[in-house]
């Protein structure tokens, strides 16, 4: 049996107790193809970065599971059949290989250490700007305005 990390989206179009029902749907579906007794990490209702289908929402679920190698396909044809998943992903983890962590930033999902990256990302974009209140008008006098117009015209020419 190989473990594989599992992650799927179940409809945001329903309630708490439908998603709870839905759930154990899951892990009945899971240990009829063999798996062992799964645990599930929900990661709760988020809004999705865009719309899948009619679903703006989603419960976000994340389970490592061991299956044998012959479920896996059959797995994947009930999950397509199954409305309430509206995305999954089931990934083979590699001897030694710890189970993805996720955690929630804003609307994106993100594995650990990427979202640190991201922000550092951004502040240095974000440094580099100047902000409105920096910037002041600079008023000029008609002689000054064709002095500098000159100016910039003989400096380049292909202007």
């Amino acid at each position: 049996m190989k473990k594989y990390d599992f992650f799927f989206i179940l409809s945001g179009n329903q309630t708490e107790t439908e998603a709870a029902a839905s759930l154990e749907n899951i892990k009945q579906l899971l240990q009829s193809e063999g798996a062992a007794e799964p645990a599930f990490d929900n990661l709760g209702k988020h809004k999705l970065a865009f719309g899948i289908g009619q679903d703006r929402f989603g419960y976000l679920i994340n389970s490592t599971v061991e299956l044998p190698a012959a479920g896996v396909a059959s797995l994947k044809d009930k999950l397509r059949q199954e409305p309430k998943v509206i995305r999954y992903l089931l990934s083979t983890l590699k001897g030694g290989q710890t189970p993805g962590k996720y955690t929630i930033k804003s609307v994106l999902m993100v594995t650990e250490g990427a979202g640190e990256r991201l922000a550092a990302r951004k502040e240095k974009r974000y440094q580099t700007l100047t902000s409105p209140a920096e910037l002041k008008p600079v008023v000029l006098s008609s002689e000054e305005l064709d002095k500098k117009l000159d100016q910039i015209l003989t400096e380049n020419p292909t202007v």
